[in-house]
């Protein structure tokens, strides 16, 4: 069984500006190596390597991009020695400043995708 997800939303105060970290946690079952990758699709421990089976990782968002756009980031954890990733999650965060962006829109909610056989995703 493998769990993973964003258990808190990264925000950006401005263009550059950093907020609150982006907080992934992931929890798998009897895994051997576990690893994680960012917007490397193919590319296993991009990120990092030799995780634990059970963790999380604070990760800063850079904040790039034009007042009233996103920054978007999708992460891929990798499992055993699979080829390819069990676990997906795409997370945005607003760039405020923008004509129609409010201060409560910093963040959006993050997508889970699974890979490979249904009974290993949760």
């Amino acid at each position: 069984m493998v769990s993973f997800t964003a258990v808190q939303q990264p925000t950006c105060l401005a263009p550059g500006v950093p907020g609150q970290n982006l907080i992934l946690a992931w929890r798998v079952a009897g895994s051997g190596e576990v690893e994680l990758s960012a917007d490397t699709p193919g590319v296993a421990g991009s990120l990092r390597r030799g995780l634990p089976d059970n963790g999380t990782l604070a990760i800063r968002f850079g904040c790039s991009g034009v007042p009233g756009g996103s920054e978007t980031h999708v992460f891929d954890l990798y499992v055993g020695s699979g080829s390819g990733p069990t676990a997906r999650v795409t997370v945005s965060a607003a760039i405020p400043g923008g004509p129609s962006t409010a201060a409560t829109d910093a963040t959006t909610t993050p997508t889970l995708t699974a890979f490979g056989d249904p009974s290993q995703s949760g």
